[in-house]
């Protein structure tokens, strides 16, 4: 008893010494995981044995087109990472880049687009993604996870979370139209949403009617939506064809492209993203810089010297 007590107090103390390492999970953590991970004593055999254990998943990923659930090789993988790697993407860990390569290989896969893993897989990318809107837009172009309730509320809850709530209830709005599923599972996410909306935004609550659909300005637009009385009323069908949307009020998150799939095959990575929004260095040999200020100062009347009359007398 004292033995199994002393084995628990030392798995929580490497646990605790390792908490700022960590990374935040809704899931959580497995705690014999973390143990084995951030242990001294196995440190280096740990290193080995991921090692050996990661080119073995390397290998499966190969041969994965033969198996009957390719993707589930790859969540296999996956989970394998979080469950060695508590600290989340590093280099050691290559978890940004496995979740890029994975969600990028089925895209084009007609058996996965409504595969709730796959959805869950972008869900777990777009964490690392600079301007998640981008990757939710990318996700309806090409309808993947899209008859998930998942989807809207992860990309109501990224509006929502910025204070956009009405680009927050558009893309709830959406959701209702699509019948998103579980349904029930919706309409909660969707009552709780209101719920903090009166709270924190009540000057962004109108008085339209549930089923009633305002033309988007954010998010994804609709296809050819019926106009009668000056007022678009949209069937469900017609919420089944997508198109990328362009924001009235700004640039648009998909930066200009083609709301057409073909053209629009690749999402890309972080980091060539990240290369598209840096500005590239130059020398600056030869460069001249510019004054704020256009009034020529003499230096040499900048100040007069005081003299005291009375001391000359």
């Amino acid at each position: 008893m004292n033995t199994t007590a002393k084995q628990t107090q030392t798995s929580i103390d490497i646990i605790e010494q390792a908490k700022e390492n960590i990374e935040p999970r809704r899931q959580g953590h497995s705690a014999a995981a973390i143990s084995k991970t951030f242990s001294k004593d196995h440190e280096q055999k740990v290193s080995n044995q991921l090692h050996e254990e990661r080119i073995s998943f390397e290998e499966k990923l190969q041969i994965a087109d033969r198996e009957e659930d390719p993707l589930q090789v790859w969540i296999d993988y996956i989970q394998w990472t979080l469950n060695s790697y508590p600290q989340g993407n590093t280099s050691e860990s290559g978890l940004l880049s496995l979740l890029e390569r994975c969600s990028q290989q089925f895209v084009k896969s007609p058996i996965y687009k409504n595969d709730i893993r796959y959805l869950r897989i972008w869900m777990q990318y777009a964490k690392y993604v600079e301007d998640p809107a981008e990757l939710f837009s990318f996700l309806s172009l090409h309808e993947i996870g899209t008859n998930f309730s998942l989807y809207y509320e992860e990309f109501a809850g990224y509006f929502e979370s910025n204070g956009l709530y009405k680009k927050a209830e558009d893309v709830y709005q959406k959701g209702f139209l699509r019948k998103a599923k579980p349904f029930a599972r919706f309409q909660q996410r969707y009552d709780q949403f209101l719920h903090r909306k009166v709270i924190y935004a009540p000057d962004t609550i109108t008085m339209r009617q549930t089923n009633e659909y305002p033309p988007l300005q954010t998010t994804f637009q609709l296809s050819n939506p019926h106009q009668q009385n000056g007022r678009s009323e949209v069937s469900v069908s017609d919420a089944r064809r997508i198109s990328v949307f362009s924001d009235t009020e700004g640039t648009s998150s998909t930066n200009g492209r083609s709301t057409n799939p073909t053209s629009w095959e690749n999402f890309g990575t972080v980091e060539q993203k990240r290369k598209e929004n840096t500005v590239p260095s130059r020398a600056w040999v030869g460069e001249t810089l510019q004054t704020h200020s256009s009034r020529k100062v003499d230096p040499l009347n900048t100040f007069s010297v005081y003299q005291d009359e009375s001391s000359s007398h």
